[in-house]
């Protein structure tokens, strides 16, 4: 279990805690958004948006990383959350055409010899 919150609280109620949280720190600023005549239009895209923001990069991303953590450690599964902007640069060249530049590709070497290096050294101490 993650040290951060007691083990008998269920993942999920935790998940829904920082959701909560969230929702209460970003509603000010919604409120602000609808005074001043802007707004969230609710058509059938903008639901598939929501949705699949909901479900996949929320819930599911939540409950690999728990199983991770679960799985190989806290120390272990730490050093792969720094695959996060590999993938997002990634996913704008491919899906937004974003241009590869020569920092996107200096950065994800970056990323890939740090955990080369604390995956390696921890197998050098075992």
């Amino acid at each position: 279990n993650l040290k951060r919150y007691p083990a008998d609280l269920h993942p999920f109620s935790y998940l829904l805690g920082i959701m909560i949280a969230g929702l209460i720190g970003i509603l000010p600023f919604y409120l602000v958004e609808l005074s001043m005549g802007y707004g969230l239009s609710l058509n059938g895209p903008t639901l598939v948006t929501i949705v699949y923001v909901a479900i996949f990069p929320s819930v599911l991303a939540f409950i690999f990383w728990n199983r991770a953590v679960r799985d190989i450690g806290a120390n272990r599964a730490g050093v792969f959350i720094h695959l996060m902007p590999v993938f997002s640069s990634i996913m704008a060249i491919l899906f937004l055409g974003e241009s590869i530049e020569l920092f996107h590709l200096q950065g994800i070497g970056l990323v890939f010899a740090g955990i080369f290096l604390a995956t390696y050294s921890a197998q050098m101490r075992n």
